[in-house]
């Protein structure tokens, strides 16, 4: 559209509500698809990092839940970092749960793995890509983002363990 719209193929009203037609499409995968494969992207994760069982299935756990946590504010229309801001405080409290449940969990894994179908994987690598082929300010601009969204997730997960060990809890 934006190529069309460019070449003056395309008038401004008619780009417009071209992109309304597509934002109207239904999406790529059911929401079902979605959640079982935030699940096994977690658990996977933190089995790559060296989880044992419990903290593969954790993380697993808790991975479907932040992808649950992430349908829901997207729907709702909340603001895309305060989302994953959010999502790393359920990620965190749900695998906090969990420890305090099953205390031989390796925490640090599960949560890290839970986090890890947030992390912007394809800014962070186009980024690169722009910056070697010296498109500064599109890698730049790739480069900002996915700070900011690495921020957002850390801030959500720091103030839960800031939390938590201000009120008396120990991590191992």
């Amino acid at each position: 559209i934006s190529r069309q719209l460019s070449a003056g193929i395309l008038t401004v009203e008619t780009a417009y509500n071209e992109l309304l037609r597509v934002d109207g499409l239904p999406r790529r995968y059911p929401t079902g698809v979605r959640l079982l494969s935030g699940a096994m992207v977690s658990a996977g994760f933190s089995y790559l990092l060296g989880a044992h069982v419990r903290a593969f299935v954790s993380a697993g756990i808790t991975g479907l839940l932040v992808m649950l946590v992430m349908e829901f504010l997207q729907r709702k229309e909340v603001l895309y970092f305060v989302s994953l801001a959010l999502a790393g405080v359920m990620a965190t409290v749900a695998n906090l749960a969990v420890k305090w449940f099953w205390p031989s969990v390796q925490f640090d894994l599960a949560i890290i793995g839970s986090i890890m179908v947030l992390i912007p994987g394809l800014a962070i690598t186009t980024s690169v890509r722009d910056a070697l082929f010296e498109d500064l300010v599109s890698a730049s601009i790739r480069g900002v983002e996915a700070f900011g969204v690495a921020l957002s997730i850390a801030s959500g997960v720091g103030s839960v363990l800031t939390l938590y060990l201000w009120i008396g809890g120990t991590l191992p």
